[in-house]
C-alpha cells in the first residue's frame, strides 16, 4: 500500500547553478534516492555560472549578458506542475539572480503544496542544510590546537541572505571567542563564493601583517587566495595556512592540496528527496541537518596528505573480519557517500563478497589455495565500478591499498607474491576500465557538441514546415540519446526587461513530444494550463525523472524544453535550449520581415497600379503603356510583334452634345473594344485623351489583321444594338514588324499612326444617330 501511494508521488526540484561543481553530486543523490523510492521528478534548471559573473558584473557585460536573468523564468512554471511537493535547492542559486531571497519566495506563495528548502532557509519552510557550524568548528580546532595558530582571519561568504555564510561567520566568532583570541573588524572579509573573491583575500593579507591562517567559506575563494599568497612572496601551507569548505575536485588536486570540510552534496541531495517523500506520505513538515567531515592536507601545514584510514589486523581476525575490515575502510576512503551507504546495503555485501573471495584464496592453506577465477572478480568489480554513489578514482587507491595491506600481513612469500599480483592485475583492471568509460563519455560529449548546431541549422532550413522543423528538433535530441522530450510554445512571444516584471504565462502549447523514440509534431489539442498540468501531460512510465529548461533569446521569452534527466548530459541539453531559443529568435524575426515584405509589396502593387493605371478606363496610361510594351517585347524573340494606334472619332462633339459624363462613357467603351478583341496578355494602353495604344506578340504576320477586324466587330455589334443618340466609334492603325533587337515602340506607333490617319479621313462627320 504505502509502495503504491509512492508511485502517485510528483516531486519538483528547482537547481539554479547546473555549472557548480557540487550539482552533478546534488542531482544523482536526489534521482537516486527518487528511484529507490518509486517516486517521479521534475527538475526546472537554471544556469549561473562564475562565467556569467564576470562578463557581466566585473566587466560591463553585454547586451545578452543582461537577460542572464531570464534562466530564473523556469522556476515559475513549477506552479504549472500539478506537483506534489517543491524542493528548493536554495544553495545552488547564484547571487545575481535579479531579485532578493523575499522575492524570490514570494512567488512560491500561490503553491498549496508543501517546501523543502535545501541549504538554506526561509520562514515556516521546512529545510535540509549541511551542519556548517560543527565543520568551522572542527576546522577552527585543529589550527588553534594543532597547528598553534593563534591570528586567524576569515573570508566569508555573502553577507546577506545567505544561511551557510551566516552559520558558518558565526561559528569562526564563537570558536574565536572560546579560545581567548582577538578579532579585529578587519580579520573579516565577505566574498561571493567565487574565483573574484582573491581581490578579499588579498585585502586580508594587506591588512594583518603577520596572519597565522585565513580560514574560508569555501574551497573556490580559499583556492584563489594561493596566487594572492604568492604574489606577496608567501607560500600556502608553509608561511600561512589556507583552508576551505566543500572539499570540491580542485581542493585535492591542487598544490599543496586543500585542508577542507567535506560538504557531501550527494548525501544532501538524497536526504532531501528522503524527507521530501516522508512529507507527502506523513505530511508532517519537519528539518533536518547533514553531517559534514574534516579533512586536513598539507595547505593547513601537515607534511603530507593524511586522507584515508588504514587498516589494523591482529594474528586473532579470522577471513570475514579481515574482509570486513577492508570492506569498510575501502568505502570509508573511497568516499562513499554516507548518507546512502547508511541505508543501502548492496554496494557494502558486493565489496565484502569480493574481499572475502580475495582473502580466502590469498592466505589460505597452500594446498588448498586455487586460482583465483578472474571472471568472479571483474563482474564484481563492474558492479563496483557502475554505481554513482563512489568517487571512483578515490575508490580505486583505496581498494588497492588494502590489497596492500593484506600482503603485508605475516604470511609466506608465495602468498605475498600472489597478492601483488593481483593487486597489479586489478588495479591495471580497473584503470583500464574506468578509461574505456571516460573515453565513451566523452565520445558522447564530443557527438553532443558536434550534434547541437545542427538543431538551429535543421530549424531554419525547415522554416516553411513547421511541422517538419519541430520532427527535425526531436530527431537531433534523439540522437544525443534522449528518448523522451516534449516542447512547449508560448502562443505569443513574451517580452520580458527585469525578473520583476516577469508573469509566469498562463497557458502553453505542445507542439512537438517524443515519447520512447516516437516523435509527434503538432499533436492536436494539447495544452499546458491550470487544468492540465506537467504531471499530467508527460509519459511517466516511460521516464520517471524530467528536466525542464527555459527556451528565450534576449529579451523574448518562447517556452519550455522537456527532456529525460541525465545527469551526464545536462549540459548538452541545456546548450540545446539555448540553440532552440536563438533558432525561434531568428524564426521569429523572418516571419516579421517576410510579413513586412509582403505589406510593402501589397503597397507597391499598388503605388505601381496607381502611377502605372489609367483611372478612367482601367487600362495602363501612357507611362505604363510604355513601359510594360518594353517588357513585352522582350518576350517576342523569333516572332513578330503587332501594334495598334486607335482614336476614339468626334469625342468633342459628344461632350459637347451629351455632356462629359457621356463622353467619358465613350472612352470607356473604346477601352473595352480593345481588350475584347485582344488576349488577356497584350499590353493596352490610354495614352492620351482620345488616344489608345496597344501592343502583342504574334506567331505570324497576318494575325494582326485579324485582331484588328475582331476589335471592330465589337464596335459594330456595339453600335447596331445600343440605346445611346450617339456613336462610340474609332479610327485605327496599325502595324506588324518582325522582332530584331532595339526595336523602338515609338518608330511603330508612328507607323501605325500613318494608317490611323489615313483612316481617320472616313470618319463619321456628325455623331448623332436617328434612333427608330
Amino acid at each position: 500500500m504505502m509502495q503504491d501511494r509512492k508511485k502517485d508521488i510528483t516531486v519538483g526540484v528547482l537547481i539554479g547553478n547546473i555549472c557548480a561543481a557540487h550539482t552533478d553530486d546534488m542531482l544523482n543523490g536526489l534521482v537516486n534516492k527518487a528511484t529507490e523510492e518509486g517516486v517521479k521528478t521534475l527538475f526546472f534548471m537554471g544556469a549561473h555560472a562564475n562565467c556569467f559573473d564576470e562578463l557581466y558584473y566585473y566587466e560591463g557585460g553585454n547586451k545578452e549578458q543582461k537577460y542572464l536573468f531570464q534562466f530564473n523564468t523556469i522556476f515559475d512554471y513549477a506552479t504549472m506542475g500539478k506537483l506534489d511537493l517543491l524542493i528548493v535547492v536554495y544553495s545552488t542559486f547564484y547571487l545575481y539572480m535579479g531579485e532578493t531571497k523575499d522575492e524570490f519566495f514570494s512567488r512560491l506563495k500561490g503553491l498549496t503544496i508543501p517546501v523543502l528548502i535545501v541549504g538554506d532557509e526561509y520562514g515556516d519552510y521546512a529545510n535540509i542544510i549541511s551542519d556548517n557550524e560543527d565543520g568551522i568548528r572542527k576546522c577552527m580546532e585543529h589550527l588553534i590546537q594543532e597547528h598553534k595558530c593563534k591570528k586567524i582571519a576569515y573570508l566569508s561568504g555573502p553577507k546577506e541572505n545567505n544561511k551557510d555564510a551566516r552559520e558558518r561567520l558565526h561559528a569562526y566568532y564563537k570558536v574565536m571567542e572560546e579560545n581567548g583570541l582577538e578579532v579585529t573588524e578587519q580579520m573579516v572579509e565577505y566574498g561571493d563564493y567565487s574565483e573574484n573573491a582573491a581581490v578579499f583575500f588579498g585585502a586580508l593579507l594587506d591588512h594583518n601583517p603577520g596572519l597565522d591562517a585565513v580560514v574560508c567559506a569555501n574551497d573556490t575563494m580559499a583556492l584563489s587566495g594561493y596566487k594572492e599568497c604568492r604574489k606577496r612572496g608567501l607560500e600556502p601551507g608553509v608561511d600561512i595556512a589556507i583552508t576551505g569548505f566543500d572539499d570540491v575536485p580542485e581542493a585535492k588536486s591542487e598544490k599543496p592540496a586543500l585542508t577542507t570540510i567535506q560538504q557531501n552534496s550527494y548525501d544532501l541531495g538524497y536526504m532531501a528527496m528522503r524527507q521530501a517523500v516522508e512529507i507527502c506520505l506523513t505530511g508532517e513538515v519537519t528539518s533536518a541537518k547533514v553531517p559534514v567531515y574534516f579533512i586536513h592536507r598539507e595547505s593547513c601545514g601537515s607534511e603530507k596528505d593524511v586522507d584515508g584510514i588504514v587498516c589494523k589486523f591482529s594474528k586473532e581476525d579470522t577471513y570475514e573480519q579481515i574482509a570486513r575490515k577492508c570492506t569498510v575502510a575501502t568505502l570509508q576512503n573511497g568516499f562513499l557517500y554516507r548518507i546512502s551507504f547508511a541505508e543501502d546495503k548492496i554496494i557494502y555485501n558486493t565489496l565484502f563478497e569480493l574481499f572475502y573471495y580475495i582473502v580466502e584464496n590469498s592466505l589460505g592453506d597452500e594446498e588448498q589455495v586455487q586460482k583465483y577465477n578472474m571472471h568472479y572478480i571483474e563482474n564484481k568489480l563492474n558492479e563496483l565500478l557502475a554505481s554513482k554513489k563512489l568517487a571512483v578514482s578515490e575508490f580505486i587507491t583505496a581498494f588497492c591499498r588494502q590489497l596492500a595491506d593484506i600482503s603485508f600481513l605475516e604470511i609466506s612469500k608465495s602468498k605475498q607474491m600472489r597478492i601483488t599480483n593481483l593487486l597489479y592485475y586489478i588495479l591495471g583492471y580497473m584503470q583500464n576500465t574506468t578509461l574505456i568509460a571516460s573515453n565513451l563519455r566523452n565520445d558522447v560529449l564530443q557527438r553532443n557538441i558536434w550534434t547541437t548546431p545542427f538543431i538551429t541549422r535543421d530549424m531554419l532550413a525547415n522554416i516553411d514546415d513547421e511541422k517538419q522543423m519541430y520532427e527535425c528538433l526531436m530527431e537531433r535530441i534523439h540522437f544525443m540519446q534522449v528518448s523522451n522530450a516534449y516542447l512547449f510554445l508560448l502562443p505569443e512571444v513574451q517580452i520580458n526587461h527585469s525578473v520583476r516584471d516577469w508573469s509566469c504565462p498562463k497557458c502553453l502549447t505542445l507542439v512537438a513530444k517524443m515519447v520512447n523514440g516516437e516523435i509527434v509534431s503538432l499533436p492536436d489539442g494539447i495544452y499546458l494550463d491550470a487544468t492540465h498540468g506537467l504531471k499530467d501531460i508527460i509519459s511517466w512510465e516511460e521516464c520517471m525523472h524530467m528536466a525542464a529548461y527555459a527556451l528565450f533569446a534576449g529579451e523574448r521569452i518562447y517556452g519550455i524544453l522537456l527532456c529525460e534527466l541525465n545527469t551526464e548530459n545536462i549540459t548538452s541539453m541545456y546548450s540545446v535550449s539555448l540553440h532552440v531559443g536563438s533558432a525561434l529568435q531568428f524564426i521569429e524575426l523572418t516571419m516579421n520581415q517576410r510579413a513586412i515584405e509582403e505589406q510593402l509589396k501589397k503597397r507597391n502593387n499598388l503605388l505601381n497600379m496607381m502611377s502605372e493605371e489609367d483611372a478612367l478606363t482601367g487600362l495602363y496610361n501612357r507611362r505604363g503603356f510604355f513601359e510594360n510594351a518594353m517588357l513585352c517585347l522582350e518576350q517576342g524573340k523569333g516572332q513578330y510583334i503587332f501594334c495598334i494606334y486607335a482614336d476614339l472619332n468626334n469625342l468633342k462633339q459628344i461632350n459637347d452634345q451629351f455632356g462629359h459624363k457621356e463622353g467619358d462613357f465613350a472612352i470607356r467603351k473604346v477601352a473595352e473594344y480593345l481588350q475584347g478583341g485582344l488576349r488577356d496578355t497584350d499590353i493596352v494602353g490610354r495614352i492620351g485623351g482620345d488616344e489608345f495604344a496597344a501592343l502583342a506578340v504574334i506567331p505570324s504576320e497576318d494575325m494582326g489583321e485579324r485582331l484588328e477586324q475582331r476589335i471592330k466587330g465589337i464596335e459594330k455589334r456595339f453600335n447596331d444594338a445600343s440605346d445611346k443618340d450617339y456613336y462610340v466609334e474609332t479610327s485605327i492603325g496599325y502595324a506588324t514588324f518582325r522582332w530584331r533587337e532595339k526595336m523602338s515602340i515609338q518608330d511603330m506607333l508612328s507607323q501605325a499612326d500613318k494608317m490611323l490617319y489615313e483612316n481617320k479621313k472616313n470618319k463619321r462627320k456628325n455623331v448623332r444617330r436617328q434612333l427608330k
